[in-house]
Formats: structure tokens, C-alpha cells, sequence
């Protein structure tokens, strides 16, 4: 029998919008995309339409996300601080003057324009964002924030600042939760969506937040099409190898042991070889009897990857523009077909990583065509939509029956770039998808260029030498950053990550309070970060349904990761006057459960 019911408190975020504040537009579609990954949900409500002002018993939390809030009615402002002094949470995710409003923001306005200039970068000087503890970013690494003059109120805690230290996120107590204040456009950007998430957490006393717990990492190019003579820097660490020796006796066995080391599954993309078709015809060689020399295959033999997966052929995108027509397209992903299994890989490919990230409809329909078996696309998180990048984790927009599970960060550097990009996926979804190529190590600048674009940008040699740390080395240290901040994370084949997030986004939630009691329905298996903030609320005093797998904090919060052993759970806390206040305040208000949408 479940155990939700009218007299529980469901977590529900409201997201106070203005249509004809366009700028700000960007900011509530990344917040209900957050709130999407992470099961949350949400209502939005715009100020600028002639609609009644919603009954705030039904939320856990209120979020703005316009500049407009001189739109707010007195009694709309009254209503949102006892909102929040009654123990429901309160976020600014987008710059504004919180007119009526700033005390509870804690925000101290000065007259003057907007302030630009030093205002780049960013930095978490606390632990309030936990995901983010300690990563940065460079102010010519993301957008600027934009800020108005605006100062925090000197009880607030800093949340973010620039690169300079100037505050641009700080939290205010107000009764028993928080109100959070974002001087900044930042959060707009899809990067930023953990930022959303974690705000969330910050305000709410308590909150649930589902995740998939999947660590993809992709090998592109696999086996490596390495041909030529390695650089100079490369041939001093290994005289005596040739590219292919070197592949396949240095790199390949130093990156299974650094994936046995961490618990990595890697998912490898066969690309085949560069040799043009035209090429082995002009030659008099039928395509379908070309293989390349040497040893290049003999690693997929050897070291039996958990998954291959497709990477085209001769690593051409399948964009039309590229081909003559449909028909060669096509053809070509036959003779990719033909060779998969003459060269070990085994079962024919579920998974596609698309050349260059990219890709238009017509290729994704030659794919599906040729490899029916193939439901998961990767291609990049981020970029142009017109060029197959810039995908959501879900259905592809050209061909809804294929999933995409897009990568959002790659490289063997251990850079801030990457550990914020991974940090914000893991806090929104729970998911990390990495990718790297085995002649990464080959991509430098040329001499007295810069190194913008480059996968090795600093000549880095394969294996830490003389004083330089080298990619391996670079590698080790980012998987090892990412197990020490998501202990937690289990790694997955592509196959494996994107049926688990397929499940995650269309799956129910209800996730109430009542008194000292939290009640979580879900899919069984699923975990669970429950985080509990201030004073000595902190402490689990039972569970049934679900079990405890990592437990970290601070002497301002707990966070609890929970998996679900049953499809309904009852977490138990100890001292938690402030949700017996909530629950209260909205017992009799409340209406039936809705799931997740």
C-alpha cells in the first residue's frame, strides 16, 4: 500500500518567469531542463500574463528567472517572505533588483549600470555547492556574468565569485531555510545547469534528488589510425617505436591498466582506416577485400573492450554535403558493415559515435537504414543543432526511436574546464560522458602557434618525463579527481548508461514530507542524493525501502546517497522540527501526488 498521501508535503519547485523579458527566456528553459534530468518537478508561472497568482502551499521552492521583479505585487512580495520564513526556499537564478525583496536576498543595491568589467570567471570559496567544491573557471573559459551593482548583505553566505573574488551568488538564512541570489546571467547557459540543481539544494531545508549513476568513457578511433612518424617529443620518450608499436605496445596496455585501476568500462569506436574508396578502386582493389596492414586490429583481440561501437568510415561525417549522394553514403556504411566482423569487433554495433560530432538527417537516416541494430547516437552536448551536436540526453530530434547520450567533456587534461562540466552533469543527472582519441597525444600547435584547439595543447609527452607531466599521467589525475569527488559513480558502457538514463527520464517520482519523514516512490534500483541541511536535522534515524551506499558533509549540511531496494521508500530523521513545519503549514492545502512530468 503506498504511502503517500493529501497530508504529505511534495517537493515542487515554481519558476517565476516574464515572457517579455526575452533575455531571461534562456534562463527558465535551462532551469526546467534541469529540473527534468533531475526528476524535479515544476511549475512555471509568467508575470506577464493576466493569470492569478499561484497558491505557494503547493511548492517546496520558488525560483525567479527574470530581471522584471518590480512586476510583483505587494501582497505577491508579502506572500513570498512568509513563504520562506514558513520554512519553503527562495532563489534568484537570474540577475535582478529584487525590488520589495532585497532583504530576503540579502542584496544591497547601488545606482549604478551594470557592472562589466573584472567581472569574469568563477569560483566556489565554500561548500555550500559541494559538486563544485574547489573547481574554477578562467574568465576567458565561460560567458560573463553580467552583474548589476550589487553587493551581498555582510550575514550572507558567498556562494560564487569572479576569478577576483567579487560575489556573485550568496544565500541569506531566513527561518528555517535560505533564500539563494544569482548576480549573474550564468546560470543561463547549459553548462550551468548542476548550479541550478545544487541551488535548489541549498535553499530547501531538505532535498531529493534522483540520479542515474553512470560514468561513461568513450575511445574514439579505436583501434588507432596512427600513420606516419610520431613527433619529435614522442620519438625522444620511445626511439625505437613506430606508431604502430607504439599504439599498440605502450598505449593500449597503459590505458587498460589505468581502467582497471579506476573501474572504467571503456567503450571503443572503430573508425576502420583513411584510405578513400576511389582510391582502392583506382588501385584495382575491391573494397570489401581492403584491410589495413600491420597489426593495427590485433588490440580489439587482445584486450576485448567492453563494448564497440560504430565510428563511420574513413571517419568522413555522415552530412550529406560530404557525399555525392544518399546512395554512396550508404554504401559506404556497407563496407563498414562487412569489415566489423572480419576484424573482430564482434556483434554488430548498438552504439554510434559520429565522426567530427556531426551529422544531418538525411546520414542518421542512412544509419539507422544499413545498422537497424544501433539505438544509441553520442554525439556532443554542446554546439550547433543544425550540425547533429547540441543534443539533450533523450530522443534524437531527426529520428525520435534512436537515443542520444551526448558527451559533454573529453581530453586526458585534468583541466577546471572538464571538472566543471563533469560536476554539473553529475549534480543534474548523475551521469558523466567523457571521450578521448588514442593520437590525442599527436595533436599539438605547430611551432609559434597558438594552442587554441589542440588536443595536446602543450606538447605534453605520453608518460611524465623531466619535470612535464605527461597525458597518462594528466588522465590518471582526472579520474582520480572524479572518484574522489563522486565516490559513488559506477562506470557503464554506452549501451548500458543510455538504457539507464532512458529509464531515469520516464520514470515516476513522488518524493513528500510528513513530520520527521521523508516518503520517496521510484523504480527500484534507482539511486537517491537526499541532502539535509543545518543544525542537527542531519541524522538518518531509519530506513525501509532503501539502503545507504555514501554518506559525506559539512557542519552545514549531510548528503545521503540512497538506493532504492523497493519501488516505495521511508527515510526517518531525527529533530526535524523545521519539516513538521512545512508539512503543517500545507497539510490541508495540499493536493492529490502528481508524478514528475
Amino acid at each position: 500500500m503506498s504511502t503517500m498521501g493529501v497530508d504529505m508535503s511534495m517537493q515542487r519547485v515554481l519558476i517565476v518567469s516574464d515572457a517579455s523579458d526575452t533575455p531571461a527566456r534562456l534562463a527558465v528553459a535551462n532551469a526546467q531542463a534541469a529540473f527534468r534530468c533531475a526528476r524535479i518537478e515544476h511549475d512555471v508561472f509568467d508575470l506577464s500574463a493576466n493569470t492569478p497568482w499561484p497558491d505557494l502551499d503547493e511548492y517546496t521552492a520558488v525560483f525567479t528567472a527574470t530581471e522584471n521583479l518590480d512586476r510583483l505585487a505587494p501582497d505577491h512580495v508579502a506572500a513570498l517572505v512568509g513563504f520562506v520564513e514558513a520554512g519553503g526556499g527562495i532563489a534568484a537564478i537570474y540577475r535582478a533588483r529584487p525590488s520589495g525583496l532585497d532583504s530576503l536576498f540579502g542584496v544591497i543595491s547601488g545606482n549604478g549600470p551594470v557592472a562589466i568589467a573584472g567581472g569574469g570567471g568563477i569560483r566556489f570559496p565554500g561548500q555550500a555547492l559541494p559538486a563544485f567544491e574547489g573547481v574554477q573557471l578562467a574568465p576567458e573559459d565561460m560567458i560573463g556574468h553580467a552583474s548589476l551593482d550589487q553587493i551581498p548583505h555582510r550575514r550572507a553566505e558567498i556562494l560564487a565569485t569572479t576569478w577576483y573574488g567579487k560575489p556573485v551568488a550568496w544565500a541569506m538564512p531566513v527561518g528555517r531555510a535560505r533564500a539563494a541570489y544569482w548576480n549573474s546571467v550564468f546560470l543561463s547557459e547549459k553548462r550551468a545547469r548542476g548550479l541550478i540543481i545544487q541551488t535548489l539544494e541549498v535553499v530547501q531545508p531538505l532535498t531529493v534528488v534522483p540520479c542515474v549513476n553512470a560514468g561513461v568513457v568513450q575511445i574514439d578511433d579505436f583501434p588507432a589510425p596512427l600513420v606516419g612518424r610520431l613527433p619529435d617529443f614522442v620519438r625522444e620518450e620511445f626511439p625505437t617505436l613506430s606508431p604502430e608499436a607504439f599504439y599498440s605496445d605502450v598505449w593500449c596496455p597503459d590505458m587498460f591498466r589505468l581502467a582497471e585501476r579506476f573501474g572504467l568500462k571503456y567503450s571503443c569506436f572503430c573508425v576502420f582506416d583513411y584510405v578513400e574508396r576511389h582510391e582502392l578502386e583506382a588501385a584495382g582493389i575491391d573494397p570489401a577485400d581492403h584491410r589495413p596492414s600491420g597489426d593495427a586490429f590485433t588490440p580489439i583481440e587482445r584486450y576485448r573492450p567492453p563494448e564497440m561501437g560504430l565510428h563511420g568510415y574513413n571517419h568522413q561525417s555522415l552530412q550529406l554535403h560530404d557525399w555525392t549522394d544518399v546512395a554512396e553514403m550508404k554504401d559506404a556504411l556497407r563496407h563498414a558493415k562487412e569489415l566489423w566482423a572480419p576484424f573482430g569487433c564482434g556483434a554488430l554495433p548498438v552504439s554510434y559515435v559520429p565522426p567530427n560530432n556531426q551529422y544531418d538527417a538525411a546520414g542518421i537516416h542512412a544509419l539507422a537504414e544499413v545498422f537497424p541494430g544501433i539505438r544509441v547516437i553520442s554525439g556532443s552536448f554542446f554546439g550547433r543543432l543544425e550540425d547533429g551536436a547540441n543534443r539533450e540526453f533523450g530522443p534524437e530530434p531527426w529520428k525520435t526511436d534512436l537515443f542520444c547520450l551526448p558527451r559533454t567533456t573529453c581530453g586526458y587534461e585534468c583541466t577546471d574546464e572538464v571538472l566543471f562540466d563533469s560536476a554539473s552533469q553529475l549534480a543534474t543527472l548523475g551521469v558523466w560522458t567523457h571521450f578521448l582519441h588514442p593520437d590525442d597525444l599527436l595533436d599539438v600547435p605547430e611551432p609559434g602557434a597558438l594552442p587554441v584547439g589542440r588536443r595536446n595543447p602543450h606538447n605534453r609527452p605520453w608518460r611524465s618525463r623531466k619535470g612535464v607531466q605527461g597525458l597518462l599521467n594528466e588522465a590518471a589525475a582526472l579520474f582520480s579527481s572524479i572518484v574522489g569527488r563522486f565516490p559513488w559513480l559506477t562506470y557503464r558502457t554506452t549501451a548500458e548508461a543510455a538504457d539507464l538514463v532512458r529509464e531515469h527520464l520516464s520514470s515516476s517520482w513522488t518524493i513528500g514530507f510528513r513530520d520527521n519523514s521523508v516518503s520517496i516512490a521510484g523504480p527500484e534500483g534507482s539511486l537517491i542524493r537526499l541532502r539535509v541541511n543545518r543544525g542537527r536535522s542531519r541524522r538518518l534515524n531509519g530506513l525501509s525501502g532503501c539502503d545507504c551506499v555514501h554518506k559525506s558533509g559539512t557542519q552545514d549540511h549531510t548528503v545521503y546517497l540512497l538506493r532504492m531496494t523497493a519501488c516505495e521508500a521511508q527515510v526517518r530523521l531525527s529533530h526535524t522540527t523545521w519539516i513538521a513545519g512545512i508539512a503543517k503549514r500545507i497539510r490541508h492545502a495540499r493536493p492529490p501526488a502528481r508524478k514528475a512530468s
